[in-house]
Formats: structure tokens, sequence, C-alpha cells
């Protein structure tokens, strides 16, 4: 939850940033949405899914001691 709390603040705090995030994906410019996501401070995996009309963010736990037992995924449309 930490990890997604990195993105979710920093689209809620940045406008410039969530902009660019929609552009990105609009664009279909995979590499940078996959450098801006990762540029929150996410540590966890994470698998990126776009359209033009949205995004999944899947993180897991892989790195985690426990294994791989969870992920969170994050669905934000425009």
């Amino acid at each position: 939850m930490k990890q997604a709390d990195l993105l979710a603040v920093m689209i809620v705090k940045s406008d410039e940033f969530a902009i660019g995030l929609m552009e990105a994906c609009q664009h279909s410019d995979a590499v940078k949405v996959q450098k801006m996501v990762l540029s929150t401070g996410i540590t966890s995996k994470v698998e990126t899914k776009f359209t033009p009309s949205g995004i999944r963010i899947t993180l897991e736990n892989s790195e985690e001691d426990h294994g791989d037992c969870c992920k969170l995924i994050m669905l934000l449309h425009w």
C-alpha cells in the first residue's frame, strides 16, 4: 500500500505530473510512462498497461521476504 501511495500522492499533488502521465499514455509512449511511474519512488515490481483513456498499474511484492503472494492493481481513467 505504501508503494501505491507514492504514486497516488504524486498524481494528486502535481497537476503537471498527472497531465504528463495522461499524455504519455494517450501517445502510447511506454518508456515515458514507465519512467514517470518509477520516478515517484516505487521500488516494488511494477507493470503498466494503458490505453488513451486510462492506465492499469500492477504492483507486486515479489521482493518481500514472504514471496510473491500479493498484488495491488490501480486503475485510473480520464
